[in-house]
């Protein structure tokens, strides 16, 4: 498995500037690279613990790389997932 160094750079930096949850960079049909925070960010947080996970896209990704293709696009941007909002009182 021979992935090139951009793909996992992107992931991990674009995980880092959003704030994000979790980014996932598609290098081909079956594989990906998915670089995902270990906890929810705190504001006085001095480190980040991100784990690097490289391999096959599950069965969602990869019905998600079938619809670009399908389209005749190719899924080159990260794709993220962020945390759920903190919900407020009710009543």
């Amino acid at each position: 498995m021979s992935i090139p160094m951009t793909n996992v750079a992107r992931a991990v930096e674009t995980l880092l500037r959003t704030g994000a949850r979790k980014s996932t960079v598609f290098v081909s049909e079956r594989e990906r690279v998915t670089a995902a925070r270990r906890f929810k960010p705190r504001a006085n947080e001095k480190t980040v613990d991100v784990v690097l996970t490289i391999g096959r896209p599950n069965a969602a990704q990869r019905k998600l790389v079938k619809r670009y293709l399908k389209a005749g696009k190719i899924p080159h941007h990260a794709h993220l997932a962020f945390y759920a909002k903190k919900q407020g009182r009710h009543g």
